[in-house]
């Protein structure tokens, strides 16, 4: 496809459902996962915002999340198991309290 061509739909200015459908879920998924990751202590949200690039660009090695809260990687790694943890049980319960049902929670 030449990059001056668009596709018939957005050419006309319609909005394609299936993506517009992902586009909402995903940042209905993005604003739970934040509003869960708030409940968390400082520290542990700190661990997984760093090690997976929540709210930045990038994702940081234990190594380095280790070098600035001067701590070993193995540390960190136990903090970042224990945060994910924490983290997914009070995902499944915050989704279980408000009715939603997404396919990625068992």
């Amino acid at each position: 496809m030449k990059p001056d061509i668009l596709p018939l739909s957005q050419a006309r200015g319609e909005i394609d459902p299936i993506n517009y459908e992902r586009s909402f879920m995903l940042r209905e998924s993005v604003a739970i996962l934040n509003a869960t990751l708030e409940t968390l202590p400082p520290r542990l949200q700190f661990v997984l915002r760093m090690y997976y690039g929540i709210g930045a660009n990038e994702e940081h090695t234990l190594q380095a999340i280790g070098d600035q809260l001067g701590l070993c990687k193995e540390r960190v790694r136990e903090l970042k198991l224990y945060a994910r943890i924490k983290l997914i049980k009070r995902l499944r319960l915050r989704l279980r309290l408000t009715g939603y049902r997404a396919p990625w929670v068992p």
